[in-house]
């Protein structure tokens, strides 16, 4: 098998081949958020985006992302009583977030510490 960090979720179509089978079953993907995690966390959040979208809309990486960074820097704003960045950058660097994807944490050097997920296609060719 190869492994791959740069194959999305969203990307499952591209590697199909004639007869419907994709290129990637039984290959390996990295990446911080894959939608099957088994969260709390993530369970709400993939329900509040099939509320908002539609349970057919494939939620990604980069979707989970976007909200793990508004949601932080929102907790992180109400945590520090302030809109200033000062402020809200030592909440972040004092607590972690419990995001979808798991605990993240913005480090003093401002890089997000956040765990790393592997996976594979299941037998279906639609998810990891």
């Amino acid at each position: 098998p190869v492994i791959s960090s740069s194959v999305a979720e969203g990307d499952i179509g591209l590697f199909e081949m004639p007869g419907g089978r994709s290129l990637l079953v039984n290959q390996l993907i990295s990446l911080p958020y894959l939608s099957a995690a088994e969260t709390s966390a993530n369970v709400a959040f993939l329900g509040s985006m099939a509320e908002w979208y539609g349970v057919s809309h494939k939620v990604v990486s980069a979707m989970e992302s976007a909200y793990t960074a508004v949601r932080y820097w929102a907790s992180a704003a109400q945590s520090a009583n302030s809109l200033g960045t000062l402020g809200v950058l030592q909440a972040m660097w004092a607590r972690p977030f419990n995001s979808p994807a798991g605990v993240v944490q913005l480090m003093p050097s401002n890089y997000v510490s956040k765990p790393n997920r592997l996976g594979t296609l299941d037998a279906s060719g639609e998810d990891f």
